[in-house]
């Protein structure tokens, strides 16, 4: 998945990612110095580009326009938005409200889930599991972006905590697992439909899995 990350990076320098995977990128920014050097290489890379050629190839509303679209939303010039001071500016707007306050959906005891209003790109959730419980065993049909807002979780690719970005497809059927103390938070977008459970006794609540 090495590829599709640089993918994704260089597509939001440009400003050419939908809304839903746009804000884990840049709430990825805002969290992983690593990430946002990277990203910045690749808006440097494409101003030097606009910068040679020469003026008759591109409009100047046009190249300005494309400009303003390398600027935008980039974790240097993101305002951060009131909301919950615990998490990354990009994503503050988007919530509007503490935590606490959101409206959370019980999925499977320790875990628990809340659908953002973000449309384009994919379905965007926040996603909680406490500390000990017990993620089913899923793939998924499409590209999952999964970023970290708060404590860990491992599975057989790793362990990823504050502001790591993990990219999953229809090949990995994994069963993450939070850390037994702080639990995690994250910000999910699912691409192509929802998880499919893939253990013995899961599959069966396949049918209400809707989102």
């Amino acid at each position: 998945m090495l590829n599709e990350r640089d993918d994704l990076y260089l597509a939001y320098a440009a400003g050419l990612l939908p809304p839903a995977p746009s804000l884990v990128i840049a709430s990825h920014a805002a969290l992983n110095g690593e990430a946002r050097k990277e990203i910045g290489d690749y808006e440097a890379i494409a101003g030097a580009l606009l910068e040679e050629m020469a003026p008759s190839e591109v409009a100047e509303d046009l190249r300005g326009s494309v400009m303003q679209k390398l600027d935008l939303d980039t974790p240097e010039t993101v305002t951060v938005s009131e909301g919950d001071p615990r998490l990354p500016g990009p994503l503050r707007g988007y919530v509007g409200a503490r935590l606490e306050d959101l409206r959370w959906r019980r999925l499977l005891p320790g875990l628990r889930d809340c659908v953002l209003p973000i449309g384009g790109g994919g379905i965007v959730r926040l996603l909680s599991v406490r500390g000990g419980a017990k993620v089913p065993a899923h793939t998924h049909p499409g590209l999952e972006m999964t970023l970290v807002l708060r404590g860990s979780y491992s599975d057989d690719t790793g362990c990823y905590g504050l502001g790591d970005l993990q990219l999953a497809d229809d090949e990995l059927d994994h069963s993450p697992v939070p850390d037994p103390e702080a639990g995690c938070l994250c910000l999910l977008v699912t691409h192509r439909g929802p998880i499919r459970l893939t253990g013995r006794y899961m599959r069966v609540l396949n049918a209400f899995m809707r989102h």
